[in-house]
């Protein structure tokens, strides 16, 4: 027992020791110069006026609020900044600031900052509501203009002001989003639907083709970049990853086909392009015979080599059609 109230005291006169520290050096210096510890706001150094306290360095064991940050923040739960942040905010679960933040935010939850904002913002979902400039790497990543880079499942930019999303998903306003109809060696009809910016944008394919009068069908992913040569002049670049089903077995057989298409594209209008230029073709089956693949029609003068328990034919072909942009 002796030795538990020993502690408690010892914790209570250090408690006490700090907040005087922290309160001397607030009156000695500026706002921006002092720290808080919180348990659970307002059970903390700074008490019920933390709101109104800036700090350089703030520890919260569940969640504590600020008034502002130039520093380290640290929280178990949450950390709240209802003014500016100027350093790095580390948190199990949330850092959310009213103000304008430049740094890092990082959070097992989420990050949230209504102002604008510069720096990286790491957390299953990242929303910085005003103008962003850096980087956002989650699950959803949401900037309200952004000029730099998002990695995510699902990106999403009310303005582009260079925006590179990286992802499945990304809905950009007046980003770049087509849908092209392209024909090629092996499968003749494909419809590819493009979204994202021109420097970097997310592909969902879809084709079909005929083999031995059995249907072939394919679907897949991809992702693409396009330079602009000239008003009407561009060039695409295009890496996919197709699934091939032949005859129907939709989960009989692994067919896979690996494409780079690099693609002149020549504007017709506003919305209209024609594409056309060479592929380079990797198809791997396991599928295969001797004598062919038996699930496409593979070019005679493609390389044919084993690998991994699969078969796999390498060769260069061709791929042109016309794109819709909108």
């Amino acid at each position: 027992m002796k030795t538990k109230q020993f502690i408690t005291l010892s914790l209570a006169l250090s408690l006490a020791l700090i907040s005087s520290a922290i309160k001397a050096q607030e009156d000695e210096a500026s706002p921006a110069q002092g720290a808080q510890f919180t348990f659970a706001y307002p059970l903390g150094t700074n008490g019920v006026g933390a709101i109104e306290e800036s700090n350089r360095f703030s520890l919260n064991v569940l969640y504590g609020v600020n008034g502002g940050l130039n520093g380290l923040e640290l929280g178990g739960l949450a950390n709240y900044n209802n003014g500016d942040v100027n350093g790095m905010q580390l948190a199990g679960m949330a850092n959310i600031n009213r103000g304008y933040t430049n740094g890092l935010m990082w959070s097992g939850g989420f990050n949230l900052t209504l102002g604008d904002a510069r720096g990286v913002q790491l957390s299953d979902i990242n929303i910085a509501a005003g103008d962003f400039k850096g980087f956002q790497a989650g699950v959803i990543n949401y900037a309200g203009r952004l000029r730099g880079v998002q990695l995510g499942v699902i990106n999403i930019v009310g303005e582009d002001n260079g925006a590179v999303p990286i992802g499945l998903i990304n809905v950009v306003k007046g980003g770049y989003y087509a849908l092209e109809l392209t024909t090629s060696e092996i499968l003749h009809t494909n419809l590819n639907y493009k979204m994202g910016v021109e420097h970097f944008y997310t592909i969902f394919k879809l084709g079909s083709s005929r083999y031995e009068n059995d249907p072939v069908y394919s679907f897949g992913l991809g992702f693409g970049s396009m330079l602009s040569l000239a008003e009407k002049h561009k060039i695409s670049m295009d890496l996919s990853f197709s699934n091939i089903v032949y005859n129907e077995e939709w989960d009989a057989n692994e067919n896979f086909l690996t494409k780079l298409d690099i693609s002149y594209r020549y504007s017709l209008g506003e919305h209209v392009s024609l594409l056309a230029g060479p592929s380079l073709n990797l198809y791997s089956s396991d599928m295969s015979q001797d004598d062919g693949a038996h699930t496409l029609r593979i070019p005679s003068h493609a390389n044919s080599f084993a690998s991994g328990g699969y078969r796999n034919w390498a060769w260069f072909g061709f791929n042109a059609g016309i794109g819709f942009t909108f």
